[in-house]
């Protein structure tokens, strides 16, 4: 890390020499932001020293600057090919701004991993600045974007009895309609919900020990690299109870076979579901959100919805990517607060004080 706070309580701030092929201290600052502007700073007056083209760099990224996730890894590697066959025999520091933008406004999807591989390779000293850096263009927020009411509890048992009506025949419907009950209420993600034995069930809460990682057709930690507890709800429980269980597989919702699931495999059965359901491209992800927004409608704090879902920033990445209460409902607390409760105790105090 180029930029990282010392003891003292200071920021220090390095850039990597492509001479001495060392990291060089540029100094010690009172702010992270600061320490930062000096970082950017220091990297704008080096000069470039790689010849290194863009097929070439493209090539070895994924491995030589590898991210902590091998799905992350693979899904790098597939965005930037496109640009490198493109652009393959170009140096990497001859890349335009504008011909960033242009490739940009095609390829939004692809914005993100160009950005990164860019800044590996400026971090390395191989060049100057980064074309894709502060371009503005940026794909779709996803999860993000979702309207607050897009998917009600009603919405949910509509799901499930789609599913059940779709794979009636095949007699998988109902493994399917209790997978996406649970998934809605428990907020695991979807290679977690594949991975989920019988053993981690408890009776109030359930461990999540493991996700079905369907690039690499194998089972990891989950995404945040380590187990967690969750709260096992009834209505989650009910799901599981729903759903047949094979003899001798211990998976909560095996496939259709009664082997693992991955998201490959999911998408066979998942896809006439969604369809019939209204919605064809929608993502089993999205039962994750309608947990979060479910549990802060309830009056949960971001904090203790950031515990389910296995965050560990206190509740930020809730609220700006999964946690979108809706006005309806934040007004109807509203009025509860300002008129007071069932209870009548608010109303009552305020006759008091009139007399």
């Amino acid at each position: 890390m180029s930029v990282y706070k010392r003891p003292n309580g200071k920021w220090a701030a390095q850039v990597y020499d492509p001479v001495t092929r060392r990291a060089r201290q540029i100094g010690t600052f009172a702010t992270r932001r600061e320490a930062m502007r000096a970082e950017s700073a220091a990297m704008d007056q080096r000069t470039a020293t790689g010849r290194e083209t863009v097929a070439s760099f493209a090539g070895r990224w994924p491995t030589d600057y590898p991210r902590p996730r091998a799905s992350t890894n693979v899904h790098n590697a597939d965005s930037v090919r496109a640009f490198a066959i493109a652009y393959e025999r170009r140096r990497m520091d001859s890349i335009t701004v504008d011909e960033a933008r242009v490739w940009a406004l095609r390829h939004r999807a692809q914005v993100a991993p160009l950005r990164a591989m860019f800044n590996d390779a400026r971090r390395s000293g191989m060049i100057v600045s980064n074309p894709f850096r502060g371009l503005g263009i940026e794909r779709g927020r996803g999860r993000r974007d979702l309207p607050s009411e897009w998917l009600t509890v009603e919405d949910v048992e509509r799901l499930a009895q789609c599913a059940r009506e779709v794979h009636v025949r095949s007699g998988y419907g109902d493994t399917l309609a209790g997978l996406l009950v649970f998934a809605a209420y428990t907020g695991l993600r979807p290679g977690e919900v594949y991975a989920l034995r019988h053993d981690d069930l408890g009776v109030e809460t359930l461990e999540v020990r493991r996700a079905a990682d369907s690039h690499g057709r194998s089972l990891t930690l989950p995404k945040n690299g380590r187990a967690r507890t969750v709260v096992y709800p009834a209505r989650a429980r009910e799901a599981v109870e729903s759903v047949p269980r094979l003899a001798g597989v211990d998976l909560v919702f095996p496939s259709p076979r009664g082997g693992q699931l991955w998201a490959s495999s999911f998408g066979w059965v998942w896809n006439p579901v969604r369809a019939a359901f209204g919605r064809p491209t929608m993502a089993l992800h999205e039962l994750r959100h309608f947990c979060a927004t479910y549990l802060l409608e309830l009056g949960l704090a971001p904090a203790d919805v950031a515990v389910q879902l296995g965050h560990t920033d206190g509740g930020a990445l809730v609220m700006s990517t999964y946690g979108h209460p809706s006005d309806r409902a934040a007004r109807a607390r509203i009025t509860a607060a300002m008129d007071g409760h069932a209870t009548g105790e608010l109303r009552a105090f305020r006759s008091r004080g009139k007399s």
